[in-house]
């Protein structure tokens, strides 16, 4: 299964596939560092809570988009 995180194309295993959900995907793109910071995330342009990242599933085609907050003035 092929997603998209950030715009860029991540192949998620075929055994990992069937409960693949966003917290499977975010450990596919941010380092264990990023995992323990602050950030958003929206699949599909609709925002979901860290609370739900291990139980909101992901399928072919999705599209994640990980925001971190930007320090300055």
């Amino acid at each position: 299964m092929n997603i998209f995180i950030n715009g860029v194309s991540y192949s998620v295993p075929p055994a990992d596939s069937l409960n693949a959900s966003v917290a499977h995907a975010l450990r596919l793109f941010l380092s264990d560092d990023q995992q323990q910071t602050t950030f958003a995330v929206a699949l599909n342009s609709e925002f979901v809570g860290r609370d739900f990242y291990s139980t909101t599933p992901i399928k072919q085609g999705d599209s994640i988009d990980v925001l971190f907050p930007i320090q300055g003035g």
